[in-house]
């Protein structure tokens, strides 16, 4: 009787093992998917559900050895399993990809066939590590592999292989966009002059996995610092606390918003120079026209904010003696 194939055999044929149900035979399967094909038959110890006694009685029906025996040696050295996809470049655990082991020893991790770079911009394909396994059974364990993309990787799907112990696993990788930027300085204190302009420098640095546009930032809103306080001082000072009914206090703190409000002003920002794309771990530095508006009011000081992707910029416009 021929022996049946582990790594090749269906439903039907593992079911007719003994001591093997669907259940079971739905576990072989699905771990084959996962992980690859078995290279020895004490492998079959890390399926969920096959004890020792119950490979001990299969063992003389089975085998995991490939149907061609001619093939070279070389060729087994290619894993030629399921791809595995995992997401993201700055997500943690996220990027661990689980190898079987059948040894307790630290494996050898290294990369090839990629030009992607790790941390610290270092080519993949010069990386190499140790990694201990997870022990799982007797027989089998498991080696946790967490690839160190640097984090300029470019979006989108990337194939590689990883070589743990010699053997390659072909792995696709899907990088996520990332958007971060960092702005400096990230306030800036104006004096204000009505109608004048200042030019101050400002620094971008790209901090993401994908070229980012800065262009002229536009219109910046001011409002006068401190309007809450403004407008309950006011009805404090206007309105008698005893006779005062809720309605009033209402009317007057609302009319009081609304003239604070009105003092505020758009303060317009330009480029010196025009508009740069910044590349991934790239810095660039960028002269901004800021003009005060002229209707600012002294002894005002006035607070306003611009937005690029994740940072920000503050305006602080200052009031002056003169």
């Amino acid at each position: 009787m021929a022996k049946i194939n582990i790594n090749t055999a269906t439903i039907d044929q593992l079911k007719s093992l003994p001591g093997i149900g669907p259940g079971l035979a739905k576990n072989i399967q699905e771990h084959i998917k996962k992980y690859g094909k078995f290279k020895k038959l004490s492998d079959l110890g890390s399926v969920k559900g096959i004890s020792r006694e119950l490979l001990q009685n299969i063992a003389k029906l089975v085998t995991v050895a490939p149907s061609n025996t001619g093939t070279k040696k070389a060729s087994a050295d290619k894993k030629t399993g399921p791809k595995v996809k995992f997401h993201g470049t700055l997500g943690g655990a996220r990027r661990k990809i689980r190898f079987v082991s059948n040894s307790r020893e630290p494996a050898n991790i290294a990369f090839a066939n990629t030009k992607l770079l790790g941390k610290k911009n270092v080519p993949l394909s010069s990386m190499t590590f140790k990694r201990l396994p997870t022990v799982h059974s007797d027989t089998t364990n498991f080696v946790d592999v967490k690839i160190p993309l640097s984090r300029f990787t470019p979006p989108g799907t990337h194939a590689l292989d990883v070589l743990v112990d010699g053997t390659s696993h072909s792995v696709e990788i899907d990088v996520e966009e990332k958007v971060f930027v960092n702005l400096n300085p990230a306030r800036f204190y104006i004096e204000a002059k009505p109608g004048s302009k200042v030019n101050k420098d400002l620094f971008v640095k790209n901090m993401g996995n994908f070229p980012v546009l800065f262009a002229d930032p536009g219109a910046v809103i001011l409002e006068t610092d401190f309007i809450e306080c403004r407008a309950i001082r006011h009805v404090a000072r206007a309105l008698d606390k005893d006779r005062a009914s809720l309605d009033q206090v209402i009317c007057l703190t609302a009319e009081k918003l609304e003239e604070i409000y009105d003092e505020g002003s758009t303060m317009k920002i330009r480029l010196n120079g025009a508009p740069k794309l910044i590349a991934p771990g790239k810095t660039e530095k960028f002269s901004l026209s800021i003009s005060i508006p002229g209707t600012l009011k002294r002894p005002n000081r006035y607070d306003g904010m611009y937005r690029f992707y994740n940072s920000a910029i503050s305006f602080t416009v200052m009031p002056t003696k003169n």
